[in-house]
């Protein structure tokens, strides 16, 4: 079983390395990088990693409306035959479970053809600016299961199995839709949205939505993918940080270490084993 994660980004180069190793030991086997006009290093960034994993590093121009959701489908037309599994989330999210270290354990024993993850939103953890630490260090409380925003889901799907890209969150599927409990899914007030609020969190997607305020502030300045505009009124709302959740924080030395090789590999023209 081949497992990818697919990722539209644009200048993210402070956190997309962090995002790969993360993911990298979380037992995705790949990366799928679309880059939309950064103009910072994420690229480079993105490309040291395939010192220890699978990069694959697109180029991407297109402008919304629909961007995403055309950008979601020559992914799965390009890569159905290379994965059985692709996994779709943005630079701020982070599959994370507090009963597996490893993805494949929430794979391997289902027949459905896409599984649907619940947000959980991370609040800025009281910070102005961000440290020296990792992102999955620095913010470790959220909200609760039950703030609004965590109706939503992203969703790992089998490629061969996709009829359509519905929106950023979900997918017109030939087969099941579940739950990461096995139940099937039925959608709430729109595709993506969960029809009640995530009980069992065995598997999450930590979703970084606003970091610090200054990485608020930058967010507003750069522009984003789509079309909204962020205000401060939306960091405020969105900044919850009702509870402590460790879920990727406790991977946080094995990811600084992956990083430390990769750092060290690029500087000394070695490749990392």
């Amino acid at each position: 079983m081949r497992i990818a994660c697919c990722l539209m980004v644009k200048n993210e180069e402070a956190v997309i390395g962090e995002w790969i190793a993360y993911h990298h030991l979380l037992g995705f086997d790949a990366f799928i990088i679309v880059d939309h006009m950064s103009t910072d290093n994420t690229k480079l960034a993105a490309a040291k990693m395939q010192d220890i994993t699978t990069v694959h590093v697109l180029d991407e121009q297109g402008q919304p409306p629909e961007l995403q959701k055309r950008v979601y489908m020559d992914v799965i037309a390009a890569f159905q035959d290379q994965y059985d599994w692709i996994a779709f989330i943005d630079s701020d999210e982070f599959i994370a479970s507090s009963v597996s270290l490893e993805i494949r354990s929430l794979l391997e024993n289902t027949s459905a053809s896409g599984i649907a993850i619940p947000w959980l939103i991370f609040g800025s953890n009281g910070l102005k600016e961000r440290g020296s630490g990792l992102l999955i260090e620095e913010f470790d409380r959220r909200s609760p299961p039950s703030f609004q925003p965590n109706l939503h889901v992203k969703s790992i799907v089998r490629p061969k199995a996709v009829v359509s890209c519905i929106n950023a969150h979900c997918f017109k599927l030939d087969g099941d839709y579940v739950r990461p409990d096995g139940t099937r899914l039925t959608w709430g007030r729109g595709p993506g949205l969960l029809e009640t609020f995530p009980e069992d969190t065995a598997w999450q997607v930590n979703h970084y939505y606003t970091r610090s305020r200054g990485d608020w502030a930058r967010r507003m300045n750069r522009g984003q993918l789509g079309q909204f505009v962020r205000t401060w009124a939306e960091f405020d709302a969105y900044d919850k940080n009702d509870l402590l959740d460790l879920t990727a924080k406790r991977r946080s030395d094995e990811v600084r270490t992956l990083l430390e090789r990769v750092d060290t590999s690029s500087k000394s023209g070695d490749v990392v084993a």
